[in-house]
């Protein structure tokens, strides 16, 4: 795909991290192009950190044992899937700087800044120490945090107020309560939701579980699959497609995140990243459900993939149930001539007994 160093390097760091994957190409991110600058954050939306894996995880392993594995691969699926998809929506136009292998510095042109170092606010600091190099690096990851906090404040605030004027509407009437945003967001997802190979009894579930995630992250949507799921609403086949559409950061909340947090490292691009954020929104969401279609793709029905639900308690009762019937019939025999005389089986018989047992006592020696 004609990638360069920068951009390979922080697409292979986003299968384990999220931002942090930027901080690693940290020095080529002024003078990386366009289309680099939308491959990286592209890579950011279409795959999730390490730190949510736990959590989607959580929420699934009851009733789906195998998905931490499943989400781990489709982390590393995603990237390829995000890098074709941004290429095409952003083609490289130029030559980026670290193609074909780390440039060359030249220090005969190389002005003398007497140990004066920009970092990425644009102050000169005078780096003497490692030391001083730690405290360069904290204040970055301070300014990134401020940043990603301060727009996801924001974004998370505007969902609210839309949730909060649908549902003031809903109270006035009774079309609202149809009406409402997670049916129009599974409204338009619904296409995409029918190309990944989900059946049409779970298309409008599973539509409106993966449109959730735009506005609200994908937390709620895992937590609705996995309801949806114990209900028995959608087969075990949606849950493998739906949870790999899920496994990514493509949401407002994560624009906020990873625009601002990469405007925080450089911001003097930042018409550029705010221009692509977007751009690499649609790639992240359309990545996501290309690995869901793989996941369908590979799904042939074998329990293994979904993992075992461990039922015990039926496998505990079974042996009891078994051996009951089956002890009962090897003692009857047994205990009925010894015990006919000692055990009677009703008291309104206890004549017919004592009329019984002299007949039975001449009738053993004469079948023996």
């Amino acid at each position: 795909m004609r990638l360069s160093g920068a951009e390979s390097l922080s697409g292979a760091a986003n299968i384990f991290v999220g931002i942090e994957a930027a901080i690693v190409v940290k020095p080529y991110l002024p003078k990386m192009t366009r289309s680099e600058l939308c491959a990286i954050l592209a890579c950011c939306f279409g795959t999730a950190a390490s730190s949510t894996l736990a959590i989607y995880t959580s929420f699934l392993k009851p009733v789906f044992p195998n998905i931490l594995g499943h989400l781990v691969s489709a982390s590393i699926i995603a990237i390829p899937a995000c890098f074709v998809l941004s290429k095409i929506l952003v083609p490289e136009t130029e030559v980026p700087l670290t193609m074909g292998g780390i440039p060359k510095e030249d220090k005969s042109q190389k002005p003398e800044d007497n140990g004066e170092l920009e970092n990425a606010g644009g102050e000169t600091m005078k780096r003497m120490s490692p030391m001083d190099a730690t405290i360069i690096g904290a204040l970055d990851g301070l300014k990134m945090a401020a940043s990603i906090a301060a727009i996801l404040i924001l974004i998370v605030g505007l969902v609210d107020l839309i949730n909060q004027i649908f549902a003031q509407l809903a109270t006035m009437s009774d079309i609202f309560k149809v009406i409402n945003l997670p049916n129009i967001q599974g409204a338009l997802f619904y296409p995409l939701t029918l190309l990944t190979g989900v059946s049409l009894e779970d298309s409008w579930p599973a539509s409106v579980i993966i449109g959730r995630r735009l506005l609200e992250t994908a937390i709620p949507p895992y937590q609705a699959l996995a309801q949806a799921s114990k209900d028995g609403l959608i087969s075990d086949r949606t849950v493998i497609i739906v949870s790999y559409a899920l496994s990514g950061f493509a949401h407002l909340a994560s624009v906020g995140i990873f625009v601002g947090g990469t405007i925080a490292l450089i911001p003097s691009r930042r018409r550029d990243i705010s221009d692509l954020g977007w751009k690499a929104l649609f790639v992240g969401t359309l990545a996501t459900l290309m690995i869901a279609c793989i996941a369908g793709v590979f799904d042939d029905g074998s329990p293994s993939i979904l993992g075992d639900k461990k039922k015990s308690e039926p496998a505990q009762v079974k042996p009891q149930a078994t051996a009951s019937p089956s002890s009962s019939p090897n003692v009857l025999p047994i205990a009925s001539p010894s015990n006919s005389p000692t055990n009677s089986i009703s008291p309104t018989t206890s004549p017919s007994p004592a009329t019984t047992s002299p007949k039975a006592s001449p009738s053993l020696p004469a079948s023996r």
